[in-house]
């Protein structure tokens, strides 16, 4: 891809045509943002980036389109504008995304009520005062973790006085929330709302954004809105905005793989709950690995194809577990390189699952000896008859045992394998946690 520079960037604008989003006019009246396309004076493909925000538009089927997807960084927020586009990206690049909604809000000022934004303005509870962004606070907001990106998107104050428009709202002489431009173009603006979380639900906002709407208003500028959550959309409601629009749009990030290692015969209810929530989050994607490419059954009868071979793999960096599920095959077999992909993970303090016969295979392969752990029938004798087995004094009676990186379990113990898991990929807080278990655990109805 090719950065467009400003003399080309009418050459990109037919590729955007239809679009009102305030990021893309800013980029192409040569305002903010950068964009690129696969050529310079004929693209078929484009994009348009600023801060968090990707804007992709042109022909999906360009063979350059695919690549384009690619290429997006990671913590972007994508936005695309045709069927077409969102079926590549569902395809190109759906290990790497978390889709959601953006409810998008009509642009129109004359659904404002002046005297309903001037009452919102006015009510402030008792220790909070409203003021504009000045020179001083243009400088002093960046620096605030929960306000990084105010004003910090504007090359200097002056630029920020001739295109932007903003309010703090003062709590002991320090903003503690914030409306002002994500961005700007010709006669708009893309509101933008943040409120330290000790002070939120006090109508803070509310009044923050209506000083803003009615200062914008005065000066011919339109504070356009669009929302990434219902509290979002509620508060542009309650300010008078009215919906346009539902878009589809795609978190761009790096998902961390769980490996789930497969044998021959494996026990497939073991992991179940474990793989199931695992890769319904975003930030995780459930693989299988297994010592070669040929398609695992289950004793339940299940062909499951494998991802990666053992020889393969190298993506250490982006691992988050191993977990390794139970079945016959570790009884009949030693697994010597099996032993050696599970060190390497260790070295790389890869966190380990193995439920039933596949905790005994790590207490003969030495790396239970000094780890507290249980596993297949919840027997001691089970680990002792294992050559190189020397962990006697860490066996525990327990469905599930967890310690120093390691989650061991019985073949009993689907559910509790699945919290252990969860505690550690930090899946669910752990309130929401012990309610999962006890729903999955004594069923919806209980006596």
């Amino acid at each position: 891809m090719n950065a467009v520079p400003q003399d080309k960037l009418k050459n990109i604008a037919p590729l955007f045509a239809g679009w009102d989003d305030v990021i893309i006019l800013s980029c192409l009246q040569g305002h903010m943002g950068q964009a690129w396309a696969d050529d310079l004076n004929a693209p078929t493909v484009a994009k348009i980036e600023l801060l968090g925000f990707c804007y992709v538009a042109g022909d999906a089927g360009s063979p350059q389109a695919k690549e384009l997807l690619r290429q997006i960084a990671v913590e972007m927020e994508l936005q695309l504008n045709s069927e077409a586009w969102h079926n590549l990206a569902e395809k190109a690049i759906d290990n790497r995304t978390h889709k959601f909604m953006r409810y998008k809000f009509k642009k129109d000022a004359g659904l404002f009520d002046k005297a309903k934004l001037h009452s919102f303005a006015q009510t402030l509870p008792e220790g909070y005062t409203l003021a504009p962004i000045d020179e001083a606070m243009f400088r002093h907001l960046p620096t605030f973790d929960w306000a990084d990106c105010h004003c910090s998107q504007f090359s200097s104050y002056e630029e920020f006085q001739k295109y932007g428009v903003g309010f703090v709202v003062l709590y002991e002489g320090e903003p503690i929330c914030a409306a002002s431009p994500y961005a700007y173009c010709d006669g708009m603006i893309d509101v933008q709302i943040d409120t330290v979380e000790e002070h939120r639900q006090k109508g803070i906002a509310t009044a923050c954004c209506a000083r803003l709407i009615l200062e914008c208003l005065d000066r011919e500028i339109f504070p356009s809105w669009n929302a990434d959550c219902g509290e979002s959309r509620h508060l542009a409601e309650k300010l008078g905005y009215q919906l346009d629009k539902e878009c589809a749009c795609y978190e761009i990030i790096i998902k961390k793989e769980v490996l789930l290692f497969l044998t021959d015969k494996w026990a497939d209810w073991e992991a179940s709950y474990a793989i199931w929530l695992t890769n319904s989050v975003p930030e995780y994607t459930v693989k299988t690995v297994a010592i070669d490419k040929q398609s695992k059954i289950s004793v339940g009868g299940l062909w499951v194809e494998i991802d990666y071979t053992i020889d393969e793999y190298e993506n250490f960096n982006n691992l988050a577990m191993i977990i390794l599920t139970g079945g016959f095959s570790w009884k009949q077999n030693r697994y010597d390189e099996i032993a050696e992909f599970v060190k390497k993970a260790r070295g790389s303090n890869i966190p380990i699952a193995a439920i039933c016969g596949a905790a005994v295979f790590l207490g003969k392969h030495g790396f239970l000896d000094s780890v507290k752990h249980t596993g297949s029938g919840n027997n001691p004798e089970r680990f002792q008859q294992e050559p190189g087995y020397n962990g006697h004094g860490f066996f525990t009676s327990a469905q599930v045992v967890a310690d120093q990186g390691f989650i061991t379990a019985n073949e009993t113990a689907a559910l509790e394998f699945a919290r252990e898991i969860f505690r550690v990929l930090k899946v669910y807080s752990d309130d929401d946690m012990d309610e999962w278990y006890d729903e999955f655990k004594n069923g919806l109805h209980q006596k």
